[in-house]
């Protein structure tokens, strides 16, 4: 299935769901909102998914307290099983069969890909009451289902999650269902990206001069994030042509998101721009704290 036939299905999939969509190229492909944001990076092939690109994607999610995933179809040596997380570079990948469960039937996945073997997510209270209840010691139960107890006893104490087969020995012992649904989750570890222009390091050493924490990006719809009390999805522009370009992309973002769209431009008379507020270049120097960046993107936001 090629990227662009899947970015389709994953969209009428949204669309028939009550999603509100934006389509963008870049880190991420989609940014769709319901009750939460998500961003979704789709791919044919998920070896193609670039480390950078991951952990731009990271970024963004920490600071839109978004979540974020790929969809994709096969790895080089597999196709993706429906019903299974996969992972790479920290972030969660599935097939669009699992995709479509998860957001047509609010199934949460159980069975999750690591390092080439299937674990699932278990109840480990559960599993414990359970062989409490019938009086079992773990060497007990490692006897009778032929579970080390050792293993018996990381399970049980959430340790680490068992394979699928371990937990079809437990639960055919018992009679009992311990696999349960996880929420899919992105770590909130990330490298922060390097300034890779003048622009964007000046930009960003301002954010950090007035205590706002802050991160450049790369293949992003903006360069700079920032968040203090507000987050600020900050664009950059070099000349006038730009600015009507990235003022629409912005504001295209902003029903889908919490945070405050704004283009700091060297080559623009405008004070706004399809509703997105412009801060001149040679006025960067003059914002001697947050107060004043905030008071000025009010500004020219509301007129």
């Amino acid at each position: 299935m090629f990227k662009g036939h899947l970015l389709k299905e994953v969209l009428e999939i949204l669309d028939l769901n009550d999603f509100r969509s934006v389509v963008f190229r870049g880190c991420f492909d989609i940014l769709t909102k319901k009750d939460d944001t998500l961003l979704i990076k789709v791919l044919g092939n998920i070896d193609s998914f670039s480390e950078e690109h991951a952990n731009n994607l990271k970024i963004i999610s920490n600071f839109l307290d978004a979540k974020s995933f790929a969809v994709s179809v096969r790895s080089n040596r597999n196709t993706l099983s429906d019903n299974v997380i996969y992972s790479r570079f920290g972030l969660p990948i599935m097939s669009l069969g699992s995709f479509n469960n998860i957001i047509s039937n609010e199934w949460l996945p159980s069975i999750f890909a690591v390092r080439g073997k299937h674990v699932v997510r278990v109840d480990p209270d559960l599993i414990k009451k359970s062989r409490e209840s019938m009086d079992l010691s773990l060497d007990e139960l490692s006897e009778k289902v032929g579970i080390s107890k050792k293993s018996l006893y990381e399970i049980e104490n959430q340790r680490v999650d068992p394979s699928k087969e371990t937990l079809d020995k437990l639960e055919g012992f018992f009679g009992i269902e311990f696999s349960r649904g996880c929420e899919i989750k992105v770590p909130n570890s990330f490298h922060r990206v390097e300034p890779k222009s003048d622009f964007q390091k000046r930009v960003y050493s301002k954010f950090s001069e007035i205590r706002m924490e802050c991160s450049c990006l790369s293949s992003s719809p903006f360069e700079v994030v920032g968040r203090r009390k507000e987050v600020f999805l900050t664009s950059l522009s070099e000349n006038e042509k730009e600015v009507n370009i990235k003022s629409r992309v912005l504001n295209n973002m902003s029903p889908l998101t919490d945070g405050v769209s704004v283009l700091i431009s060297k080559g623009s008379g405008c004070q706004s721009v399809e509703g997105v507020p412009i801060i001149h270049d040679s006025e960067i120097d003059e914002i001697g704290n947050y107060k004043d960046f905030s008071c000025l993107v009010k500004e020219r936001r509301f007129g």
